[in-house]
């Protein structure tokens, strides 16, 4: 027999069982009462029996419970012999002490195979920290996702791969402050899948570099793995080759079709970097600078909003690079 579960796993271990709804009633304003010590308890029962079985424990989710001071302990825990199965943890980290106790997380975990996947919520603070500290690399960290911010610029992201030498996916998605970020080492090292869309300050050089790698199969590119299903033919080949979704919330590539809703960023001064929504019209092959960047004709849709779309609200414009679109966010309903 194996001791109950700790305090700081139970509830994202029970929430991983049974969905997240079975704790936000707690919070909620319930019309009738509810014995809470019988459900906690039933909630325990439940974790005790099939916690052995669980693969993964996603500690990033609204009602995880988390205390991010306690992640030192959580990844000790997981690598007991309650949790034999477990080879996988996603976790937030917001600031400095969250990378402290990483720097310990190979000590930590006895288990060298443990697969450890961080959100990286870039905070004026902890972009300080980041450049300031010395800090030892964890090898234990393969997918690395950052919250999306104009703080995230391409010195942190390179601190950052600094600190992730055995990294293989990285997802910098909306991360509009990158311009030229050198991935050349991680990409050569163990970096296999990268996230892009909505950078769309990225410089000319930068995409023909990512076009490269992702036609020579070295790693696969979110923004030329999506133009696929319209034909453009970039990355075709890789249709078998490594899987573009994980586990850590919502990496996966939608590939666009036909009428796809996606926003599109305005360039004209006075309402640069704002977007509007539009829908993907055809694709088109664009010999520019940028010959392998897809390109795509969108329908802007009607909207008042940055003077109608800079003039094109209900118009269609042409030969849009992807990197001046990004997919449009799922609401709070469709997650």
């Amino acid at each position: 027999m194996w001791s109950q579960i700790p305090e700081e796993l139970l509830q994202p271990i029970c929430a991983a069982l049974q969905g997240l709804k079975a704790w936000s009633c707690w919070q909620a304003d319930l019309q009738v009462p509810v014995d809470f010590l019988a459900l906690r308890g039933a909630c325990r029962r439940i974790a005790e029996g099939s916690a052995r079985e669980l693969k993964e424990l996603d500690l990033t989710q609204k009602g995880s419970g988390l205390d991010p001071y306690k992640l030192g302990r959580v990844l000790r825990l997981v690598t007991d012999e309650r949790f034999p199965r477990i080879g996988r943890v996603c976790f937030m980290v917001e600031d400095a002490d969250g990378f402290r106790v990483l720097e310990e997380a190979p000590s930590a975990s006895r288990r060298s195979s443990l697969d450890l996947r961080v959100t990286l919520a870039p905070t004026t603070r902890l972009l300080a920290f980041l450049d300031s500290e010395p800090l030892s690399p964890c090898r234990s960290i393969r997918g690395l996702r950052v919250v999306s911010s104009m703080l995230f610029t391409d010195g942190m992201l390179r601190k950052v791969l600094s600190l992730c030498p055995t990294l293989q996916e990285l997802d910098v998605r909306r991360s509009e402050g990158l311009r030229r970020p050198e991935l050349s080492d991680a990409v050569q090292g163990s970096l296999r899948r990268l996230f892009v869309d909505g950078c769309w300050q990225l410089e000319d050089d930068v995409v023909e570099a990512l076009a490269s790698l992702h036609l020579s199969r070295q790693c696969v590119v979110d923004w030329f793995r999506s133009a696929e299903g319209l034909g453009l033919g970039v990355g075709q080949h890789l249709q078998d080759g490594p899987s573009t979704s994980t586990a850590n919330t919502d990496s996966v590539v939608v590939v666009w079709q036909m009428g796809q809703e996606v926003e599109v960023v305005i360039l004209s001064e006075g309402y640069r970097g704002q977007w509007v929504t539009a829908n993907i019209v055809s694709a088109v092959v664009f010999a520019g600078h940028s010959a392998l960047e897809p390109c795509f004709n969108i329908l802007v849709q009607k909207t008042e909003a940055f003077s109608q779309a800079v003039g094109f609200s209900g118009r269609v414009a042409f030969r849009i690079r992807r990197r001046h679109l990004r997919a449009k966010e799922r609401s709070e309903g469709h997650q």
